[in-house]
C-alpha cells in the first residue's frame, strides 16, 4: 500500500471528504488531492509533504508516526545539497553574489576625486590662486 492509498483511507475511515479535511487541516484540497496519488511535487518538497501526512493523520485519529515511516521508505534520498533543496522549493532565494572591495580601486578613486577638486578651484579661482595648478 502506497502513502497515498494510504491517506485516503484514513481519511476515509474517518468519514471526511477531501473539502472537509482541506477546511479542517487548512491544506489546499488539491493538494490533498495530490497527496492521495502519491503526488508530493505540488505540497512544496518532501519537507512540506511531511508536515501535510503530519497533520492529516492526525485530524484522521491516524499513526503519524507509522504513515511518516512509509513516506520515507517510499521516496528516494535526494543527493542535492540543502541550499540546492531549499531552491528548489522557493523557500529562500539565493543572494547575488558581490565582488569584494577592492582597496587599490577605492584608493585611486579617492586619489582621483581630490585631485580634480584642487584643479577646478585653481581654475575656478584662477585669479585668487596663489600656488601652481
Amino acid at each position: 500500500m502506497s502513502v497515498g492509498t494510504s491517506l485516503q483511507s484514513i481519511r476515509s475511515a474517518a468519514g471526511l471528504s477531501v473539502a472537509q479535511l482541506a477546511t479542517k487541516s487548512r491544506i489546499p484540497a488539491s493538494v490533498i488531492a495530490d497527496l492521495e496519488r502519491d503526488d508530493f511535487s505540488t505540497c512544496g518538497g518532501a519537507a512540506y509533504a511531511r508536515g501535510h501526512i503530519r497533520t492529516i493523520s492526525r485530524i484522521c485519529g491516524a499513526d503519524t508516526e507509522a504513515i511518516l515511516a512509509q513516506f520515507e521508505s517510499q521516496t528516494i534520498p535526494l543527493s542535492k545539497s540543502i541550499r540546492d533543496l531549499l531552491n528548489d522549493t522557493n523557500v529562500t532565494r539565493p543572494k547575488p553574489e558581490r565582488k569584494p572591495l577592492s582597496w587599490n580601486a577605492l584608493a585611486l578613486q579617492s586619489a582621483g576625486a581630490g585631485a580634480s577638486k584642487t584643479q577646478n578651484s585653481c581654475i575656478s579661482d584662477a585669479r585668487m590662486c596663489t600656488k601652481r595648478c
